[in-house]
């Protein structure tokens, strides 16, 4: 049968042992949708850019638009599920970062600790 058309395309990120620099889209778009996932027992956070490429934790603050704090869970039991039907607007392009520092300054995660899922157009 045919595939279905629209919808977000889906984009998965497995912590790297590193600060986990992300460019998932280089042009404007949105995303709709963020699951996430952290196996550590302390929170880490995952920071949103309005960017065309990975982000510089250090230099660019300025185009930091969003910060979500993903739960400590051993169990990885208390994922961050957010659904966002209008999506979420970044008019030049979508990169993240995740780390362990709440001002997204800084803080490498620990490989395999944190699973980010997101959804985008």
């Amino acid at each position: 049968g045919a595939a279905p058309t629209g919808g977000w395309t889906p984009h998965r990120r497995l912590s790297a042992g590193t600060d986990d620099l992300v460019s998932v889209k280089a042009t404007p778009g949105q995303i709709g949708y963020i699951y996430a996932s952290n196996i550590n027992a302390a929170v880490r956070y995952l920071h949103l850019f309005n960017k065309a490429s990975a982000p510089v934790l250090a230099s660019d603050s300025a185009l930091l638009v969003q910060t979500f704090a993903i739960p400590g869970s051993t169990v990885g039991g208390v994922p961050v599920a957010l659904d966002i039907p209008a999506g979420i607007e970044f008019t030049t392009g979508i990169a993240f970062a995740i780390t362990t520092v709440a001002a997204g300054t800084t803080g490498a995660v620990a490989a395999n600790e944190l699973l980010v899922n997101l959804g985008y157009k």
